[in-house]
């Protein structure tokens, strides 16, 4: 090899690689690099130098590669130093002294220097290590490595030539950055063997034990960006890898098992690490932070195996931590490992329900299938019943599938497959228990045999039976499944048919005929999910009649095969005939886009049919069922609103052998749409030249001429007359259909497009010179230019009389076309809006922004843009003018997405020139926001318009392409200096302007990781805008921190806004975000202070810290600990405004820790007034009371062990006795007092966690005497606030406690309240005993007094969901209007009594419920009628009234299932006629 070729660095390269392969894995490789073993290293290193010294001298855009020339070169070294070591012994040669000492040279350099990538940097250490400890050649490697590297570590060094030569290079522990002490460490653990690593430096210390370790702790804090802290996580990693190895190859070592064991110093900091990271927002830390947890298991399982204290320890902790905690169940899996299912099950009776619950969450249910698999799995092998394993792992499965409000999509995606892979046995014994009686067993049976069928576990041998399904469930089981209401199990059905491992199976007539009835009642689907899934499992079908044809085809001399064909190719022209059907004119979108969709699906399977079946083995060809009037069919839904049924449409178009034929009058047709002034009518244009082109009829290059010729008419015309243009000739049609035919030739017409390209430039930036003035307006809504028009009044301009004098002077084409409209229109005029102008102009604008966007990103042959310097010059001004100066929103929406296609091509350009033009666009930006306002053009207002669109545009097209991204670092210091109102001008517009462009950056998901830095400084800001004077700075505030809110805890993952799935520990957020706990400690100081008036900043600081709650190791770092907060969170609780009291009461439940709730609610309720006397506000006792009920809130959803709720009600009750007078009506705020009732009512009346003790039933009846003695039906004069919550609360308590009783005069009494919260209350309450079977709720509907009751509320009643309610309650209740003369009479003098309030009601749900209701109670008073006298009994009023409620009833698709249900039981008697209309 000649040395002198390294100045070449592609040879240099290609070299490297090939001495890099060399040393993989070839033993004939292998002895060469022995033989030119000394070259080798020296050619090596004299590349690296060459390459170091090309990064110094390179550009940005050829650094890059050549830091990864260092990269694998150094790699190269690692694997080639190693083997001259191990041939040459313990004798070193000088040259080999001589290389190691220039690479230790240039090696400590790339540490030291910044200018090297981080992954460079940790390559460049561990070569360093192995350099030194092939330089000490076996003796002393520990002292010299401590030596050269670690020198901090040892009191005394002993100076040596290779200490010596370090020192010549600048090498200090204080000069490495923490990232680069990193790197060291890590190449210390990685090139040193186990042995070296253990080996004691003095009497005393281990180099992997006492210096890497806390070395590792230590930097592991001071590391703030995300790529460092993974680093850190991943040597922790491989540290605890290396000493899992050392404990087995030496378990006899006493310092190892003491330091490793779980009780050890080293392991239980590296718990504490486990436990602070576990959810951390990156992946890559949550699966390195798993390996430390599982090694840290097992090494104390090798010290101490049958120490179990431990394991219940972690154990314990683990059932403490939130189930929404994702690390949480892969830490149970690893227990089980250790701990046994029994003994898991013994700890945690409700483990498996308590896992099932959790798969309701989607980012948590694969984390707990994994543990539930683990469990069951394990549990079976230790488990002798198979009777109890299947009633502790399956049982609960099939009633969590029976559970309403459960998400049991995906139970039925993770949980099942993986209990019926593990256990196929299993099915028989859901089936045993699912029998399909009713709808839930029949859904859970559908699922169940949905997933097992996907596994192939269903015997569905071929079988012809009309009446059960293969066997498995009956036909009409599976009839009623697929058109039930409920679009869960009928999509469950659908996929149990159509789903098969055995594509090749026989399909029988069965299963055609219930694809049938699936479709004939589906194909109105509105969910674009649920269309989604229907055309996934029509097409998995109709691939099985491929393939299963093409099988029966080959063997169609055997009996059946070809009458089983014949019934195949029935069923496709059944599907071809019915689909067609579907598409007629007035079909709803659902409809069109299932059918176009199929009809798609079977055109890509069954294109052709053939001679002789060679193709397909059905002789079903789509393409030949195609005639001229299905075309024409299809050629009309190109006229459809929705576009994704439009390219479906052209595509079924396209594969037509009779569409040239009908296309080819199309072409003028098309030009004439896209002239139009309807953006309908433009679009159905564009589709209509795309098909002229591709079906061959002209040239794109004569439509696009012919296009832009149009295009350049119109555009004159809006020169002269924007009004004009507006009414009749708007420019968006053609710039559309213009941008369409490009989108068709981009890949094989670019020489077209490049013979366009200037004219397409100048015409739009034509276009937008005249939509400019209106769309850059102050006001664009309300602005009507005026140009050649005199009068005043114009927004009643008609334009018919004024395109008459233009005609006169304008050319022939002109006037020909304003003759043919006058002509269409005979006489229509056309009054011009400014919403007409406006849209035309913000609609021509996006157009003309999306084409020149377009037009940047067509290449040539070479993979270089069309577009010349100057072009590419001209677009950016175009698109900063219009950022920075349009007003409406539609207009620079879009321009951002051109203008981010230009930047992604200026920041890749390697023309100077063109490449620092993001760089001067930033400037110009940063600079106009500081201008004040007189002088700026900038908009103020609409969230400052198209400015945050500039600065995402040009940033994030930064972020794609450079990784160091200089600028976005600079604009974000800028951006907050001037949002914290630092701007030089002191201008409130700058701060404005900065706090919208942050939000707009932080919102963007595409800078996520790069935000990140800067989260807490944009969290001040938002803060302390919220105490501005000024309300834009406060709006702007506020969007901004509702931004951040987003980004620092994510999307909301549920309705609660409070839930754990949307919060984060108080440690893991300060431990990412440090600077904010002194901010926040310090703002919510201030703000407590002033209680009595309204603070801005402090309902945010509030929110912000209820997503936060408390750790396990909250308090270990004062610093950063939660319970600094607390007494100020409490003053906030005692303030003038509710909302602020609910939301400080919330957020201390929510920091504070489990272990302190027992402390914390007694010197709440200790505080409490134990009576009148006292001079306590009611805000302050308000304040209390809400801190009580969301601290015991808190505590009851933690799902804690009924023993420690046990232990809280001994503290709190004998507590509560003492203030019990705040309940009574020597209260007389109504608002404390509903509030202390809800919290007795929810936590001591409804003790369904823990049993209730003497002690619990005292106490309730003392509530209970206390309440009956102070009346709670107070009139509505004296309605005050909180009145109604107050009788809603009694009403609850009083149900509760009186619904034992046989007395029913409390019911009445409720009934007949005054409030119809109360009415609504008991109504539910009564339903949903009667629906629970409950003894005493069925003596009720006994009750004549009730009856009577109900009958005059149907009467009286005035709100209507009451209403609904009295009538279900009388389809309970055994009497009916046949039972009195005295009832029947009163509603049959007035037909109508029962209907006005249906007809009178709001909503249409509540109209359909209480109509269908009214409707079953009328039917079963009928039926009575009818079992006495006859049917000339029946009132010839409840007729005619129940024909109308069915009527309103039919109107709805799921009410109606319910009412067929009905049909056969009623229509032997009169009204029989109404339901079988």
């Amino acid at each position: 090899m000649d040395i002198d070729n390294r100045l070449d660095l592609s040879i240099c390269r290609h070299v490297v690689d090939l001495i890099g392969s060399y040393s993989q894995n070839w033993s004939q490789g292998e002895e060469i690099l022995r033989i030119l073993n000394s070259v080798v290293l020296v050619y090596l290193t004299d590349c690296l130098v060459v390459f170091m010294d090309e990064c110094s001298k390179s550009d940005n855009n050829h650094i890059v590669e050549m830091i990864h020339n260092c990269q694998v070169t150094m790699k190269t070294l690692i694997a080639v130093i190693p083997k001259y070591v191990v041939q040459t012994g313990t004798v070193l040669e000088p040259w080999f002294i001589t290389v190691n000492t220039k690479l230790m040279q240039h090696l400590v350099y790339i540490l030291q220097n910044g200018l090297f990538t981080s992954n460079c940097q940790s390559i460049a250490a561990m070569t360093l290590v192995l350099v030194l400890k092939s330089l000490s050649n076996g003796n002393s490697t520990v002292d010299l490595i401590l030596q050269c590297l670690l020198p901090h570590h040892i009191e005394e060094s002993t100076s040596s030539w290779i200490t010596d030569e370090m020192r010549k290079t600048g090498y200090t522990w204080t000069s490495l950055s923490p990232y680069c002490q990193l790197c060291v460490c890590h190449g210390v653990i990685a090139m040193l063997d186990a042995d070296h690593l253990i080996s004691q430096i003095n009497e005393q210390q281990i180099l992997l034990l006492d210096v890497i370790f806390p070395e590792l702790m230590t930097l592991q804090t001071k590391l703030s960006d995300s790529y460092s802290i993974l680093a850190a996580s991943r040597t922790l990693t491989l540290w605890s890898c290396v000493a899992k190895q050392a404990l087995e190859k030496n378990p006899g070592d006493l310092k190892l098992r003491s330091t490793l064991c779980g009780d050890g110093a080293i392991s239980k900091k590296l718990l504490h690490y486990v436990w602070e990271n576990s959810e951390h927002t990156i992946e890559g830390m949550r699966y390195q932070v798993k390996i430390i947890f599982d090694n840290i298991i097992e090494m104390h399982f090798k010290v101490d195996c049958e120490d179990s204290k431990f394991f219940y320890g972690i154990f314990q902790h683990l059932m403490n931590t939130s189930w929404h905690v994702r690390s949480k169940y892969s830490f149970l899996a690893t227990m089980v490992t250790y701990l046994g299912s029994n003994r898991m099950l013994d700890l945690c009776p409700t483990l498996p329900r308590d896992i099932l619950n959790a798969v309701d969450e989607q980012t948590v249910a694969p984390y707990a299938s994994d543990l539930y698999e683990r469990l069951l799995q394990t549990h079976k092998k230790e488990s002798d019943e198979d009777t109890r394993w299947k009633a502790v792992w399956i049982l609960p499965v099939l009633e969590m599938l029976q559970r309403k409000n459960y998400n049991t999509t995906l139970i039925t995606q993770y949980c099942l497959p993986r209990i019926l892979k593990r256990c196929p046995e299993c099915l028989e014994y859901i089936q045993m228990h699912m029998k399909p009686s009713n709808q839930e067993n029949l859904a859970v049976l559908i699922t169940c045999l949905k997933v097992a069928r996907c596994q192939g576990l269903l015997n569905t041998k071929w079988n012809d039976d009309i009446t059960c399904w293969h066997g498995i469930i009956s036909v009409s089981s599976l009839q009623q499944a697929l058109c039930h209401h409920d679009n869960k199990l009928s999509l469950q059905a659908l996929s149990l048919i159509c789903d098969n491992t055995k594509t090749t199976e026989s399909i029988t007539s069965t299963d055609f005929q219930l694809i049938k009835t699936f479709l004939e009642v589906n194909m109105k689907a509105q969910s674009p999910a649920d269309r989604h899934y229907i055309i996934s499992d029509i097409k998995k079908f109709l691939c099985r009649i491929h393939e299963s044809g093409l099988m029966l085809w080959k063997q169609r001399n055997k009996d059946g095969c070809q009458s089983q064909l014949e019934l195949y190719k029935d069923f496709l022209e059944w599907l071809f005939s019915f689909l067609l059907n579907n598409l007629y004119p007035d079909a709803c979108h659902p409809r069109r886009a299932l059918a176009l969709s199929v009809l798609n699906l079977m055109n890509d399977i069954f294109s052709h049919s053939s001679q002789g079946g060679s193709l397909n083995g059905v002789q079903f060809g789509f393409i030949d069922q195609l005639t001229t009037n299905h075309v024409q069919t299809i050629l009309e839904c190109l006229n459809d609103s929705y576009s994704k049924n439009r390219e479906m449409a052209l595509q079924l178009i396209k594969c037509s052998p009779t569409t040239a034929q009908k296309v080819s009058n199309l072409y003028e047709m098309g030009l004439d749409l896209a002239k139009g002034n309807k953006p309908q009518n433009s679009i159905v244009g564009a589709n209509i030249l795309c098909l002229v082109y591709q079906c061959g009829i002209e040239s794109p290059e004569q439509i696009l001429q012919d296009l832009l010729v149009y295009l350049r008419e119109q555009i004159e015309i809006g020169k002269c007359s924007l009004l004009k243009a507006a009414a009749k000739y708007p420019i968006y049609g053609l710039l559309y259909c213009v941008r369409t035919l490009l989108k068709e030739l981009s890949s094989s017409h670019t020489r077209i497009i490049d013979n366009y390209l200037d004219c397409l430039i100048e015409l739009c930036l034509d276009a937008s010179s005249i939509v400019s003035p209106v769309v850059c307006n102050s006001s664009p809504e309300g602005y009507l230019p005026v140009d050649e028009q005199k009068d005043a009044s114009l927004e009643h301009l008609v334009l018919r009389g004024n395109d008459k004098e233009q005609n006169e002077d304008g050319d022939d084409k002109t006037s020909r076309n304003e003759e043919e409209d006058d002509k269409e229109e005979e006489g229509d005029s056309h009054t011009v809006t400014p919403q007409m102008v406006l849209i035309c102009c913000w609609i021509t604008m996006k157009e003309v922004s999306l084409l020149l966007g377009q037009l940047t990103q067509f290449k040539n042959s070479n993979k270089k843009t069309l577009l010349s310097v100057q072009q590419m010059k001209t677009l950016g001004d175009f698109f900063m003018d219009i950022l920075m100066k349009a007003r409406h929103r539609g207009a620079f929406e879009l321009s951002y997405t051109g203008f981010e296609q230009l930047c992604h091509l200026l920041w890749r350009s390697e023309v100077k020139e063109l490449n620092s033009l993001p760089v001067k666009w930033l400037q110009i930006l940063l600079t106009e926001i500081q201008c004040t306002n007189e002088i700026s053009q900038l908009c103020a207002t609409r969230r400052s318009a198209g400015i945050p669109f500039a600065f995402q545009a040009i940033l994030n097209a930064e972020c794609m392409v450079q990784k160091d991204r200089p600028n976005f670092k600079h604009v974000m210091i800028q951006l907050l200096d001037l949002s914290l109102g630092q701007s030089v001008n002191d201008d409130t517009f700058a701060q404005v302007h900065s706090l919208n462009i942050l939000c707009a950056l932080y919102k963007d998901s595409e800078l996520g990781e790069d935000v990140f830095p800067f989260i807490a400084d944009g969290v001040k800001a938002a803060i302390l805008g919220f105490n501005s004077e000024l309300w834009g700075v406060r709006n702007s505030s506020m969007m901004l921190f509702n931004a951040l809110i987003t980004r620092i805890f994510g999307v909301k993952r549920t309705k609660d806004e409070h839930s754990k799935k949307n919060q984060l520990s108080g440690r893991e957020f300060f431990s990412r975000f440090p600077s904010l706990h002194s901010f926040l400690l310090k703002q919510i100081k201030i703000v407590s202070q002033d209680t009595t008036s309204l603070q801005q900043s402090q309902f945010a600081i509030l929110l912000l810290m209820s997503r936060l709650y408390s750790s396990t190791f909250d308090g270990i770092d004062s610093n950063l600990s939660l319970s600094e907060f607390v007494p100020y969170i409490q003053k906030c609780c005692s303030c003038s405004v509710w909302k602020t009291r609910t939301m400080a009461a919330r957020t201390l439940a929510s920091i504070c820790p489990t272990s302190a709730i027992n402390a914390l609610l007694t010197s709440l309720i200790v505080s409490l007034p134990t009576s009148d006397c006292l001079q306590l506000s009611h805000n302050t006792i308000h304040g209390v009371l809400l801190q009580i009920y969301h601290v015991l809130e808190m505590y009851w959803s933690e799902r804690l062990p009924n023993n420690s709720l046990v232990e809280l009600m001994n503290v709190v009750l004998p507590q509560l006795r003492n203030s019990l007078w705040l309940i009574t009506s020597s209260n007389k705020c109504d608002i404390t007092r509903a509030l202390y009732l809800h919290i007795l009512n929810k936590y001591i009346f409804t003790m369904q966690k823990i049993p209730v003790d003497d002690n619990h039933k005292d106490f309730q009846l003392h509530v209970t005497s206390i309440l009956r003695e102070d009346t709670f039906c107070v009139p509505s004069s004296s309605m005050v606030p909180g009145t109604s919550l107050l009788q809603e609360t009694i009403a609850e308590i009083t149900w509760k406690t009186s619904v034992e009783s046989s007395s029913i005069d409390w019911l009445l009494a409720l009934l007949n309240n005054a409030s119809y919260e109360v009415r609504r209350l008991t109504l539910r309450n009564l339903i949903d005993c009667i629906k629970t079977s409950c003894d005493n709720a069925i003596k009720l509907c006994d009750s004549r007094d009730l009856f009577r009751q109900l009958i005059k509320m149907v009467q009286h009643e005035i709100d209507y969901d009451c209403l609904s309610m009295v009538f279900e309650v009388l389809c309970y209740h055994s009497y009916t209007l046949s039972d009195s003369t005295e009832w029947s009479s009163m509603l049959v003098t007035d037909s109508c009594t029962l209907g006005k309030g249906v007809n009178q009601c709001p909503k249409q749900e509540m109209k359909l419920s209480q109509s269908l209701h009214a409707l079953t109670f009328l039917l079963k008073s009928v039926e009575s009628f009818t079992d006495g006298p006859g049917y000339e009994m029946v009132p010839s009023s409840f007729i005619n009234l129940t024909s109308k409620l069915v009527s309103v009833v039919y109107s709805d698709a799921v009410l109606r299932t319910l009412l067929d249900n009905k049909r056969n039981e009623v229509t032997r008697y009169p009204i029989g006629i109404s339901l079988t209309k």
